[in-house]
């Protein structure tokens, strides 16, 4: 018997395909390599990172601590990987090669690479602290992104070992060799798809070994505060949606006449309409007060995010903002919202961004119990925006 790599059934050991799900056995002859699979066409999101100066470094160390130093590395990339969606393909020596698109396909893989990214130099900040402190030693990140098509294996993708190839591969290895210590670069398509939610530096055209024209490279520096609008160039008349707007701007009225919520959920195909017709009800409602806020696709502790982005939206709280200049934006949002208990109010929304609130209740509730303090300071907050 032998056991399928995709579906972990049972299999006859002569069987050369899974009765289950298709995928091909090795059966009891010799074991078919990467390049004996069959191959997919993708396009997925490279991100190559390495440390700057480590050559320095493990020549003034024992292996043993130069094997500690990449394990470190190695966990600080991969959670961050991880957490937006993405797979460590391979970690050699003190380079991480890691890739968005492979198993999983998303829409904003290349969002997701980059925002990985510009966690990972946040969190890379504390850990040269530690190596600079621990082994007198100075050490940078650098990091290239590239999006583009690559060959890949699904078999060897479903056994969790991946291999792609291609030149948008060899892009993102450019790009990273290119970056300074502390740089996040990133190729002509990742900066296309992400120029929305990120901000970057000026365009540059770096010269890279092994490359006939320069290769168009852009600093990534920061998560955009607001991501910018679509902008499609001209706005042509909406058509064949009169009855959905008559609907949504009824039950708006709905909500305005008798003062209690209406939740309306739009679903449809990518690019069918939804945000334009969103766009379209909300010029028609121009007294109407808007708070947004999305649901993340990826990460963990996300169940609040869209409540803390229409706080912050509302409060006009930045990302990059100190603690105590957010916490006094909201403080000032919230009181001129609420009339009596705004503190109470103040530590439930300030809960739900991830401020820390003197004296707060909740950072001692159980989590549990959270919740209904959370609900209730939220009705009172919204109810008191109205």
């Amino acid at each position: 018997m032998q056991t399928c790599p995709n579906c972990e059934a049972e299999q006859p050991s002569d069987a050369r395909f899974c009765s289950r799900c298709g995928t091909a056995l090795h059966g009891d002859g010799p074991a078919a390599s990467a390049w004996d699979e069959q191959q997919e066409r993708r396009i997925v999101t490279v991100l190559f990172a390495d440390l700057a100066g480590s050559t320095a470094l493990a020549e003034q160390l024992d292996p043993e601590d130069v094997r500690r130093v990449q394990g470190e590395l190695f966990e600080l990339l991969n959670a961050e990987v991880v957490r937006f969606g993405g797979t460590t393909e391979k970690f050699v020596g003190d380079a991480v090669l890691a890739v968005f698109g492979i198993p999983s396909a998303h829409e904003d893989d290349p969002e997701r690479a980059v925002r990985a990214a510009l966690a990972a130099h946040k969190r890379f900040a504390s850990f040269a602290e530690r190596i600079d402190s621990r082994y007198g030693a100075s050490v940078g990140l650098r990091t290239g992104i590239n999006t583009g098509d690559v060959v890949s294996s699904r078999e060897t993708a479903a056994r969790g070992e991946l291999m792609v190839s291609g030149d948008a591969v060899n892009v993102a290895a450019r790009l990273q060799q290119l970056a300074a210590p502390g740089e996040i670069l990133v190729g002509l398509r990742t900066h296309a798809a992400t120029s929305r939610a990120v901000d970057y530096g000026p365009r540059r055209d770096l010269d890279a070994k092994g490359k006939s024209a320069p290769i168009a490279a852009w600093e990534a520096r920061a998560v955009a505060p607001e991501p910018a609008a679509r902008e499609s160039g001209f706005r042509a008349p909406l058509i064949g949606r009169e009855e959905e707007l008559t609907l949504l701007e009824a039950v708006a009225g709905r909500s305005r006449r008798e003062r209690v919520p209406q939740l309306v959920t739009l679903f449809g195909p990518a690019g069918v309409g939804k945000s334009r017709l969103v766009e379209e009800l909300l010029e028609r409602l121009p007294e109407a007060r808007v708070l947004q806020g999305r649901c993340l696709p990826y990460g963990e502790g996300v169940t609040f995010w869209p409540l803390a982005e229409a706080a912050k939206s509302d409060a006009r709280v930045l990302d990059n903002d100190p603690g105590d200049v957010a916490l006094e934006k909201l403080r000032a949002a919230v009181e001129s919202a609420v009339d009596e208990g705004a503190d109470d109010v103040l530590d439930a929304i300030g809960w739900t961004i991830g401020l820390s609130v003197p004296g707060s209740s909740l950072a001692s509730t159980d989590p549990q119990a959270v919740g209904p303090q959370l609900a209730e300071g939220w009705q009172r907050y919204i109810g008191g925006l109205g």
